[in-house]
């Protein structure tokens, strides 16, 4: 099912649900309002920016069955004080983000649990970045980029590969105080990056208090070989 404003405007304001695949599409402006929810059986794919809009304290919720859930270009909220959050489910598939999610006006929070999450730039939540029930999180750009959580935390789940995802010693020194915390993680890849030996210090610190992680690797990275020997 392809639902296209073509030359137009695609406003959508009610629960929509498909047996099969579901695309979204306009050349003019896509919104979708939070509060409602978007559901198929295959894969959903948003080929142009969404804007999620609505009344505030609302969360847009997206899901499919046994497929992907894409989203081609920007996601933004809709007005800079609408405070609407963005779930996103894909258990047996993967949830990819291929542009800027929350360069302008960000979500409040943002939600994914899917068997892959792939990010192919910069992501910033107002408030938390969850991705707790997704089995692999990956970074699949090689141009330094960012995830952000404002006025929160990014929770990760098992598996988080962030290889070459340009990550600096303020990166490592924030995903180093989630990893205190952090239950859930198991295995951590941060190699190829920006990590000097301020970061892996603080990151070795974490693991050190971290009960469930057993691995992390920081090949690649900038550091010295005191710090790559610690």
């Amino acid at each position: 099912t392809t639902l296209d404003a073509d030359t137009g405007t695609l406003d959508i304001d009610a629960n929509v649900t498909a047996a099969d695949a579901l695309t979204f599409s306009s050349s003019d402006t896509l919104t979708v309002a939070g509060g409602f929810a978007i559901n198929a059986e295959h894969a959903i794919t948003f080929t142009d920016a969404l804007t999620v809009d609505g009344d505030g304290g609302n969360t847009l919720t997206i899901a499919s069955d046994d497929a992907d859930v894409n989203f081609n270009g920007i996601i933004d909220e809709g007005g800079a004080n609408d405070n609407i959050s963005l779930s996103v489910t894909a258990d047996s598939g993967k949830v990819d983000f291929n542009d800027i999610v929350g360069g302008t006006r960000p979500l409040d929070t943002v939600t994914v649990a899917a068997e892959d999450v792939e990010f192919n730039n910069n992501v910033t939540a107002a408030i938390s970045l969850v991705l707790t029930d997704s089995d692999n999180v990956v970074v699949t750009t090689t141009d330094p980029m960012s995830l952000t959580a404002t006025a929160g935390n990014i929770m990760f789940g098992d598996n988080t590969n962030l290889d070459g995802a340009g990550i600096d010693d303020d990166g490592a020194a924030k995903i180093a105080d989630e990893l205190r915390t952090n239950a859930t993680v198991t295995w951590m890849d941060l190699a190829n990056s920006r990590i000097g030996d301020g970061g892996a210090a603080k990151l070795l610190d974490a693991v050190r208090a971290n009960a469930t992680l057993t691995g992390m690797c920081l090949n690649g990275n900038p550091m010295s070989d005191e710090a790559k020997q610690a």
